[in-house]
Formats: structure tokens, sequence, C-alpha cells
């Protein structure tokens, strides 16, 4: 169930208007990922998520991704 949440979610990526939306993708899918005990998968999204978020200067959005 796990696995079919995130490729729908990698699939939304692509529909992206903002970098902000694409960072909180990045976010919900390592969030997915950790659940599923995909540690590496979930830490490469969330670094994901806090590089595009500290390009974009969003302080709250590099505060959740860390969080």
């Amino acid at each position: 169930m796990h696995d079919l949440h995130i490729a729908l979610l990698k699939e939304k990526l692509s529909e992206c208007k903002t970098k902000k939306e694409e960072a909180i993708l990045h976010n919900d899918i390592g969030l997915i990922e950790s659940r599923s005990a995909k540690y590496d998968d979930a830490k490469n999204s969330f670094i994901m998520s806090l590089k595009i978020m500290q390009e974009i200067g969003d302080k709250s959005g590099e505060g959740a991704t860390l969080n």
C-alpha cells in the first residue's frame, strides 16, 4: 500500500507548479518511505525537500522538513 502512495506522489512531482509544492511532495514521500522502513530513500527525499526550501528561502519550510 505504501509503495502505491509513493508512486502516486512521485508522479505528481512532474505536475508541481511551484518549487514549494515540489519540496512538500518530497517531504511527504520521505514520511511514507520512513514509515515503510525505506530509511535511505526517506533520507534522500528529505534532503531534496530541504535543499529546495533553502533554495527558495522558505525558513518555515526548512523547519518543517527538519522536524
